[in-house]
């Protein structure tokens, strides 16, 4: 019997401020969307994301999501950033305003809706 594996969408942001609105409101999505859901195993958007502490790093974050979705963060999260690009997997930025994320690349898409969010997503798992 063959095994579906389900798409992983990972999570990057601070580890310190939880960004509640933007973050619980992208999990509970994601929790129905039928995918697997990887954070950075801190406090902050991912505890909010997830609703518990789960626990990963950055390296196995990126290289083990099918898309991934940059909430605000510090140098944490545009190190995870830069890694995502270096290692050329789909990401898209959910911000208020690109300066969320220290030093982002002009080449991180970034959107403030979360519909556009949605959608880019949506994309990448089907």
């Amino acid at each position: 019997m063959a095994v579906t594996r389900l798409p992983v969408v990972g999570i990057l942001g601070s580890g310190s401020v939880a960004h509640q609105e933007r973050a619980a409101t992208l999990g509970r999505w994601l929790a129905g969307q039928g995918v697997h859901l990887l954070t950075g195993g801190g406090g902050g958007v991912m505890s909010a994301v997830s609703g518990t502490e789960p626990m990963s790093r950055n390296h196995i974050n990126v290289l083990s999501s099918n898309v991934l979705v940059a909430l605000p963060g510090g140098a944490g999260t545009a190190s995870e950033v830069s890694l995502a690009l270096r290692y050329g997997r789909p990401l898209i930025a959910y911000l208020r305003a690109r300066d969320e994320i220290p030093d982002l690349p002009a080449s991180v898409r970034a959107e403030s809706a979360l519909e556009r969010v949605k959608a880019f997503v949506r994309e990448r798992i089907a």
